[in-house]
């Protein structure tokens, strides 16, 4: 949805222009092949403080940034390593009211380092600097997700967070967030319906569970939701693409959209923290025996190095699509409940 540019407050350049897709003043130069490149700034409307301090490397990815509370705290900041993936993103809670988002509910926790770890997870400190204490899984509780049926796998980590729950007491109650619960049953005509306008068939693993069991999700929305989303809502990651960032296919060789047209999201991660938006089918690993395909987790800074073949990371994976998206979930919830602690 475009949104109206309202009067621009003394704080934002003249020469800064309207993004009425997002609702932010916009400042920077792009390259001849509409790439992003050295500094830009963003300032979030309507009051026009600044957002977010980017620059750019000359082939359009990240080098550095920061983001900004409204009363001028850094919200967070990352460094981008050679590799294209960030070797440093820090999280930090405001002292007042923000437009900024947070990794954890917990008003213990002050400051979340990403630890650069798939699933995502941080190391935790309190507003003093000292990294907190935290219960320790044990170690035959967090092994054999990936040899387990998807439902059994789910009931699993479900039984793991209650045994947790019970062990860590009222300190640590917030980790009853981390349980999945299923929250929509799906009918088998709702993925036809969905197959029909996506011209393509699900994993049958998929199907199976979903219609046998429905969507889940776990955590709460703007803090560290991850669901899986209903029939209507899965698309195409080019239409993603296209709608929420701007991206012109126009301006990309046909072959790049064809890869993308073929990457299906169907779960949503960490969208609002801008880690990771989407899990992904890819179409372009269909086994044409099985019917299932290969997993991607699609990071929305790293699509621009996803645009052929031998850049998209594939999670390749001998057993079925969902036995092996079910397990990645299960080590998601116990990677985010699992804190180091200190002596």
């Amino acid at each position: 949805m475009k949104k109206k540019e309202p009067k621009k407050p003394e704080t934002v350049p003249e020469k800064a222009f309207w993004d009425q897709q997002t609702g932010e003043w916009v400042l920077g130069k792009k390259s001849k092949d509409g790439r992003y490149i050295g500094e830009w700034k963003w300032w979030l409307a309507p009051k026009g403080h600044l957002v977010c301090h980017t620059f750019f490397k000359n082939d359009g990815s990240i080098d550095r940034y920061k983001r900004f509370h409204p009363n001028g705290e850094v919200s967070q900041w990352g460094q981008m390593g050679n590799d294209g993936k960030f070797e440093t993103r820090v999280y930090i809670r405001s002292t007042e009211e923000t437009t900024e988002l947070f990794p954890y509910a917990d008003p213990s926790v002050w400051r979340a380092v990403d630890k650069g770890t798939i699933p995502v997870s941080y190391d935790l400190y309190d507003k003093d600097g000292k990294k907190l204490n935290a219960y320790k899984i044990p170690a035959e509780m967090k092994k054999g997700y990936e040899d387990l049926e998807p439902i059994t796998a789910f009931n699993k980590v479900c039984d793991l967070v209650d045994h947790v729950l019970k062990e860590v007491g009222d300190e640590f109650d917030f980790f009853a967030g981390f349980k999945p619960v299923f929250i929509e049953n799906i009918k088998e005509e709702d993925l036809e319906e969905a197959e029909k306008r996506l011209n393509l068939e699900f994993p049958p693993s998929y199907k199976k569970f979903v219609i046998d069991h429905g969507l889940f999700k776990i955590g709460e929305e703007k803090q560290s939701e991850f669901r899986l989303l209903p029939p209507q809502e899965i698309g195409r990651l080019s239409d993603g693409l296209e709608k929420d960032w701007g991206v012109d296919w126009t301006k990309f060789p046909a072959r790049n959209k064809e890869i993308m047209d073929k990457i299906i999201y169907f779960s949503l991660g960490d969208e609002e923290l801008q880690i990771v938006w989407y899990y992904c089918f890819d179409y372009n690993t269909l086994n044409p025996e099985t019917g299932e395909v290969e997993l991607i987790s699609f990071n929305q800074h790293d699509w621009h190095w996803m645009m052929k073949e031998d850049d998209i990371e594939v999670y390749k994976s001998k057993i079925s699509t969902m036995q092996f998206h079910m397990a990645r979930t299960c080590y998601k919830v116990i990677d985010n409940m699992e804190y180091e602690m200190d002596d």
